[in-house]
């Protein structure tokens, strides 16, 4: 299930991951974030390995993901 999350999720942006933009995969990564995958133990890991990129990349963009969400939150 998780798997078919994170291809559905690549295919909607219609690019594979080193094809997005910084700004597609932080959309990417916030988006997954809001459907929950990151609550489990090690899916940063599985996520960053599925996408071609470090957990510590993934963990930068879920931050800015998130940050980018409290601030519309705000306004």
């Amino acid at each position: 299930m998780l798997d078919h999350l994170v291809s559905k999720t690549i295919e909607e942006y219609g690019k594979l991951s080193d094809e997005m933009s910084r700004e597609d995969k932080i959309r990417t990564v916030g988006y997954l974030d809001k459907k929950g995958l990151f609550r489990g133990k090690g899916l940063v890991n599985w996520v960053a390995t599925k996408l071609g990129m470090s957990r510590y990349t993934i963990y930068n963009y879920l931050e800015a993901a998130r940050a980018r969400h409290a601030m519309k939150q705000k306004r």
